[in-house]
Formats: C-alpha cells, structure tokens, sequence
C-alpha cells in the first residue's frame, strides 16, 4: 500500500512539474515560436523561486527538490506565440519566492522595479536578480 501511495505521489508531482513552463535547463532555444528570458541569481539573500509575468502569463521556476536557487544559478523562462503575440511593447514584474511554500502567495514578493520590455520572436533576454536583502532587491538587463 506504501509503495502505491509513493508512486502516485511521485507521478503527479512529474505531471504537476512538467506543466510548468519555467526551467533552468539549456534545452530549449529561441525560435520563431517563442522568446527566452533567462535570470540569473547574484543576490545575497535566500531565494526558492522566480516568478515573471508579462502580459497576465506569469510561470514560475524552482528547483523541483525545493531548495533554494544558488547564486549564480541562472532559470529560463519560455514565453510561447501561442500565449500572446510576440509583438510590442509589455511590461514585465518579477517576484521571488522567498521560502519553499509556493502555495502560499505572501511568500511570493515583487521586485519593485518594473521592465519594459520589447516582445519579439527568436529573442532571448538575460537579467540578474542582486541586493543584499529581498526588500532592496534589483533586477538589472545584462548583454
């Protein structure tokens, strides 16, 4: 009975992990059917988790253990056409998780400064999340 209980929890946490459209892999590539922003973690401060939302599309990234994202990790996020046309200008707002509870959105804190950004195709973005604290978090464009 153990053990079917343990596969089926297993199970559905694969099936609710690869729903998720935030990863930090390198598999995937900017095409002409999506657009690629990548953030990397230089902050000084514990971080479980981004969240980036662009035009009410709003995935998050976390590692699938429920650790926290190591400085210098880098997570990608895939914005598809089939969400909203790649096209123009949107405004994009990043938060962190600030512990492993994704449930609970108090833990779930906005980076005060807002991005525009220019939607394109076959685009890929980098950024970096820095500060000594979550609330003086950054987020700044990097080349």
């Amino acid at each position: 009975m153990k053990r079917i209980l343990s596969l089926s929890v297993t199970v559905l946490l694969l099936i609710i992990l690869s729903a998720c459209k935030g990863t930090s892999g390198d598999s995937i590539k900017p095409n002409n059917e999506n657009m690629i922003i990548n953030i990397e973690n230089n902050a000084n401060f514990d971080i479980y988790g981004v969240k980036v939302n662009i035009l009410g599309h709003s995935p998050t990234s976390v590692n699938a253990d429920g650790s926290e994202i190591k400085k210098g990790q880098s997570l990608m996020f895939e914005f598809l056409e089939e969400d909203f046309k790649l096209d123009g200008e949107a405004t994009m707002v990043v938060s962190i998780l600030n512990n492993n509870n994704i449930e609970n959105n108090d833990d779930v804190i906005p980076i005060d400064k807002k991005i525009k950004l220019e939607l394109g195709n076959n685009k890929e973005l980098f950024f970096e999340i820095t500060g000594n604290s979550i609330s003086k978090a950054d987020l700044k464009k990097v080349n």
